[in-house]
């Protein structure tokens, strides 16, 4: 299972329920569209080698990329049972981090949506 969490920062989560319901709703709503793009790119990633190796057959891996955002959290997952062998790698295969890779060439996309929606 590979599974990368997005958690934003307890200050911050405290600072945004601060200003009221209608800001948290906003921040929900940009952290469920950054979760949605960053699955997209994942599973890009994965089918292209945009962001790690190819892998020769990624048809179950890709299919297996799934997201889900609660409150103020966003999660984008897979849970193939040899994802995280694909990921880290193992002593007889090279790492593919495509959910790495791309969750940090996303990253300063993600914390600028999430910003803007507050202001």
């Amino acid at each position: 299972m590979v599974v990368i969490k997005i958690f934003g920062v307890k200050e911050a989560i405290r600072i945004i329920r601060e200003k009221g319901i209608d800001a948290v709703e906003k921040v929900e709503k940009a952290i469920d569209q950054e979760t949605n793009k960053l699955q997209t790119e994942v599973m890009r990633s994965i089918s292209n080698g945009i962001n790690a190796a190819r892998a020769f057959d990624t048809g179950f891996f890709m299919r297996g990329t799934m997201s889900e955002t609660i409150g103020l959290t966003g999660r984008v997952y897979n849970e193939v049972e040899y994802g995280g062998y694909i990921e880290y790698g193992t002593s007889r295969m090279e790492a593919r981090p495509h959910f790495r890779n791309t969750f940090f060439k996303l990253k300063p996309g993600i914390i600028t949506a999430i910003k803007k929606s507050v202001i």
